[in-house]
């Protein structure tokens, strides 16, 4: 198929065929770039702490079969995390999911510092960071959505790509205080004030629409 009917069959679906470098443009837009900003902040964050959950585990002097549990109870909240997003996100809209799922996560970080000490608490702990971290996708790409429907494409794929990015540069920075031989309350700590960015990425990006 040639470039021509490419474009004349995205034209006949009623979508508003965009070139590779107009897509590239939209970062222009304040909102849709703090959004992506918002999205790699975050993912720094997290994977701060969660890179490192396993030697965080081991150091608490938790058993194998403990370490197993709260893991699994991770994965658990992670799932239902994504339909809580949704769930916000017709409750109060998407600013306000955003905002408040953010704080949340914000101080499920921090929290660790003194739910450590009883395997009890610390589970509950582990269960609401799956719960707010994986609720946080849904709202974030309907964001982006209602800013630009004509690049959502580019944005979903410059979304997975920021993710990503996030992630490897958390597991760095997380390794970094690892090696340093930094206490690993250190990791929420650090991963907590890249939330507290992630925040004020939300903040800007709105402020930009008025």
């Amino acid at each position: 198929m040639t470039f021509k009917e490419v474009m004349a069959e995205l034209e006949s679906l009623g979508k508003e065929a965009t070139s590779f470098f107009n897509q590239w443009a939209a970062l222009k837009d304040h909102r849709i770039l703090f959004t992506h900003m918002q999205s790699f902040l975050f993912f720094v964050g997290q994977s701060n702490l969660y890179m490192y959950l396993t030697p965080y585990f081991n150091q608490l002097g938790l058993q194998a079969s403990m370490v197993s549990f709260l893991y699994l109870l991770y994965g658990i909240s992670g799932i239902a995390g994504s339909g809580l997003g949704s769930i916000f996100l017709e409750k109060l809209g998407v600013k306000k999911t955003l905002t408040m799922l953010m704080t949340v996560y914000f101080f499920v970080l921090l929290v660790f510092i003194v739910t450590q000490y009883n395997v009890w608490t610390l589970s509950i702990n582990v269960m609401l960071l799956g719960l707010t971290g994986w609720s946080m996708n849904v709202p974030t790409q309907m964001r982006l959505i209602q800013i630009s429907d004509i690049n959502a494409g580019f944005n979903q794929t410059f979304s997975t790509s920021s993710t990503q990015f996030g992630m490897a540069l958390g597991a760095a920075i997380g390794g970094l205080i690892i090696a340093w031989q930094l206490p690993y309350n250190a990791l929420m700590i650090v991963g907590g004030i890249f939330i507290v960015l992630a925040l004020l990425s939300i903040k800007y990006s709105y402020k930009a629409v008025d």
